[in-house]
């Protein structure tokens, strides 16, 4: 069974269709796939960023028990001796 010209035309078309679906799917994909990259990236640096600021909050509440501990101490201890 041959084909006839018309048939190779309908056929050449449906062909080109496909291919031009599959290439702006195939586009799409490796569009997704560079925001995906990115969007990770964000999330990274911000991970690093939130780590970086609770090592310095936990550095800072250490300075300041270190700190007022010392200063409640002797104001209790003198507030004891007052009210003896």
């Amino acid at each position: 069974m041959t084909e006839t010209p018309k048939d190779q035309e309908t056929e050449l078309k449906d062909l080109k269709k496909e291919l031009s679906r599959l290439r702006l799917e195939a586009n799409l994909r490796k569009s997704l796939a560079t925001q995906l990259e990115k969007q990770k990236k964000v999330a990274e640096d911000a991970k690093a960023e939130a780590q970086l600021k609770t090592q310095q909050m936990e550095d800072v509440s250490g300075q300041l028990a270190n700190t007022c501990r010392p200063k409640f101490m002797n104001r209790s201890l003198a507030a004891n001796r007052m009210l003896r």
